[in-house]
């Protein structure tokens, strides 16, 4: 699952880190990657992004050289069920790392895609004696392999769904905090996701932009799957389900209730229970802490039983778009 939107402040890696925590309390073995280099997600599980290493964050597990396997750039956290692959600085590379490699790759496909040409006429040209027709069909079926690899390689949104499945059978959830746009990693973690949740302030404004994520979204979403089906098969194409949380509700604003209400009027999937803001939430991140790290003692008890139910009926909603998408609901 993915947390995913334009706009900053929507309360995407709070979300994604809640979310995780929530799911590691019920037992389930848990994933969190931050793919936003500014690290948001990762500063919340208690570590320093500037201090991340080039070959501790996520940018290892997915770079083109000499990528390190997800298993080994994952790592424990103080959290019980809960690992993390972190995010940095590192991480904005890949920014550029899949343009040029993209770039670079669709030449040689050329060339192999010619070279594959030739092979396939000679081939059927039926004229060949049975040593060169064997020699012509082992090079085909290496330059097919290659072509497969290479296409892999140019889908650049498939590089973090590729570098999961070394860990697919460690943890049941994998929950992405995503960067506020839709660059390279933010497709990668769309890519791999087979659920969507966009966290949305209920403001006009943060409306309007919604609205241009999601129609940005859909023309890639639908440009990448048929790249993939040409390329790959569409055994590749990850079906995916997209909800809508609503976060920063401020119960007691008339306009973010109306906001709220046309929300849930013209979009489908609108999470029933939002994001309620409430400063318990601000409290423990003066802490260092998440609600589920903290003590109810810290806090007015009202303050933080209202927010501690308000997160976990979000969260408990959430959980369920999860178990339905696994047929056990």
């Amino acid at each position: 699952m993915s947390c995913v939107n334009f706009k900053g402040g929507s309360a995407k890696s709070t979300t994604a880190v809640h979310f995780a925590q929530y799911l590691a309390l019920k037992g389930y073995r848990v994933l969190l990657a931050d793919l936003d280099p500014q690290g948001s997600t990762s500063g919340m599980m208690g570590i320093v992004p500037e201090r991340v290493t080039h070959d501790q964050s996520l940018y290892a597990a997915i770079r083109y050289d000499n990528p390190r396997p997800m298993s080994e750039v994952a790592q424990k956290t103080y959290f019980e069920n809960l690992d993390i692959v972190p995010s940095g600085l590192w991480v904005a590379d890949w920014e550029f790392d899949a343009p040029r490699v993209t770039t670079s790759t669709m030449e040689e496909e050329r060339e192999m895609r010619l070279r594959l040409a030739e092979l396939e006429n000679s081939l059927a040209s039926g004229n060949l004696p049975r040593s060169e027709f064997e020699r012509l069909s082992q090079e085909v079926d290496s330059l097919r392999v290659k072509m497969r690899g290479m296409s892999l390689q140019r889908l650049y949104f498939l590089r973090l769904q590729a570098a999961l499945t070394d860990v697919q059978d460690q943890y049941d959830v994998v929950v992405c905090d995503t960067a506020p746009n839709l660059g390279y990693l933010s497709n990668a973690a769309i890519g791999a996701s087979n659920h969507l949740l966009l966290t949305i302030q209920p403001q006009m404004l943060d409306c309007e932009s919604m609205a241009q994520y999601l129609m940005t979204s859909i023309t890639h979403q639908e440009q990448y799957e048929a790249a993939i089906k040409r390329a790959l098969g569409s055994e590749y194409i990850t079906d995916k389900t997209l909800h809508y949380l609503i976060t920063r509700f401020n119960t007691a604003s008339t306009p973010q209730n109306d906001v709220s209400k046309i929300l849930r009027t013209y979009l489908k999937n609108v999470l029933d229970h939002s994001m309620v803001n409430t400063t318990a939430v601000e409290e423990a991140r003066t802490r260092q802490l998440t609600l589920y790290e903290s003590d109810r003692n810290q806090f007015n008890p009202k303050t933080y039983d209202r927010a501690i139910e308000f997160m976990n009926q979000a969260n408990a909603e959430i959980e369920k778009i999860i178990l339905r998408g696994w047929g056990r609901l």
